[in-house]
């Protein structure tokens, strides 16, 4: 390895990694990573794969393939870290594995099939490997985008006041056959929520990055409205702010002399609780005149304006509209989505500076497996709440 160089191995040659992670890795910011091999269970997919590197003027990588591939992998002493874009449920014996061997892991999100799991892959991975420096971080591309760090940023503004309550929208067209769901592990998944886990972590982190008082607990509904999408594929929720989140209204009591004369005799009025309302589904009809049909949405409301974050498949536009009269300025910015170009970028620097003994950027340290652990957790609470209020501290402790 060059001093500013280190060299991977990618597990997965599947839709995601080749829509997401090639052209993150052939990209020109990329200067950190070298993939040395491309594995996967299939030769003809790997090979395909490996050669996009070439035509897009950078190094062919080795092909390795199956378990005789893997053992390649373990037995390359060159090879500092791997990188793992497999479905998730395949992934925690191969990551103890490579761990073993001294490697440095980033896998793909979830971090696991439910709390439970999530905590006890934490706890051997801190047991056993972290002792040794090796780094673990679960590449959940939310965590990273940069226009969702700025929205965190634009909502922290004093003059924005504090936010009021927030709507998620977060729905899709998935047509029986579609790429995402015809797959093993899509289409019979062995796991909770379906598409409402496996798509629903990436919400819920671009909340825990965004929102100043994150999720504390939900009550919520779920169901399945089509076949084909199992077990879920609708989740509705009310989601609540931690009860420290709750204060006093803002501005002051009316000055309208029928409001002065009746107030001693209201009731106690209420409070401000920067609550919100969300909506995951994979149930949506084929409507064509309404384009396009995965859409992300996400509307806060504050206190002297309104922010509105767009994903759409490549595109992610922030605006934020002020209130007429407010010290808020205007804003409206569009970007590509970079968020796996960011975290790839982030685990070769965070490995760089652990080989070479140095502390790890903090403002770099993203993709924490416990992070990731409380998306899976509200996913879980809303799965399991019918109806009932789920406290998401709670859940998570009952494992711990």
């Amino acid at each position: 390895m060059t001093d500013n160089k280190i060299k991977i191995a990618l597990l997965g040659t599947g839709i995601y990694s080749e829509s997401d992670y090639l052209p993150s890795l052939v990209h020109e910011s990329q200067t950190h990573i070298v993939v040395k091999i491309v594995w996967s269970l299939d030769q003809t997919a790997a090979a395909r794969f490996a050669g996009h590197f070439k035509s897009s003027g950078r190094s062919e990588p080795q092909v390795a393939v199956g378990d005789a591939g893997i053992e390649q992998i373990l037995n390359d002493s060159e090879i500092d870290a791997v990188v793992i874009v497999l479905p998730f449920a395949f992934q925690p014996p191969l990551m103890k594995r490579f761990w073993a061997a001294g490697k440095h892991v980033l896998s793909e999100k979830p971090i696991e099939r439910d709390v439970k799991a999530g905590l006890e892959l934490i706890k051997e991975f801190g047991d056993h490997w972290k002792p040794k420096n090796l780094i673990w971080r679960v590449a959940e591309d939310y965590d990273h985008e940069p226009i969702h760090k700025r929205a965190a940023e634009l909502l922290r503004d004093p003059a924005l006041g504090p936010v009021l309550y927030w709507d998620l929208q977060n729905q899709n067209y998935c047509p029986d056959g579609d790429k995402w769901q015809a797959t093993s592990w899509r289409n019979v998944p062995d796991y909770q929520g379906g598409f409402c886990l496996d798509g629903g972590v990436h919400s819920v982190a671009m909340l825990r990055n965004i929102l100043p008082d994150p999720p504390a607990a939900v009550i919520a509904s779920a169901s399945l409205h089509r076949k084909h999408t199992p077990p879920h594929d609708t989740i509705l929720a009310l989601v609540l702010p931690d009860s420290a989140a709750t204060k006093e209204p803002s501005g002051s009591s009316s000055k309208l002399d029928i409001a002065r004369q009746h107030r001693p005799n209201l009731p106690q009025p209420g409070k401000s609780s920067p609550a919100g309302t969300l909506t995951f589904t994979w149930a949506l009809p084929n409507i064509e005149s309404q384009l396009p049909r995965d859409l992300q949405v996400l509307n806060i409301t504050c206190l002297n304006g309104k922010l509105t974050l767009v994903n759409d498949s490549g595109t992610r536009t922030l605006e934020l509209a002020p209130a007429a009269g407010s010290q808020v300025e205007a804003v409206k910015e569009t970007s590509p989505k970079k968020g796996v170009e960011v975290e790839l970028a982030y685990f070769a620097r965070a490995v760089l500076a652990t080989k070479a003994g140095r502390a790890i950027d903090p403002a770099e340290d993203y993709g924490k497996p416990i992070d990731t652990v409380w998306d899976v957790a509200v996913i879980q609470a809303m799965l399991q709440s019918n109806g009932n209020k789920v406290d998401i501290k709670q859940l998570i402790d009952q494992y711990r």
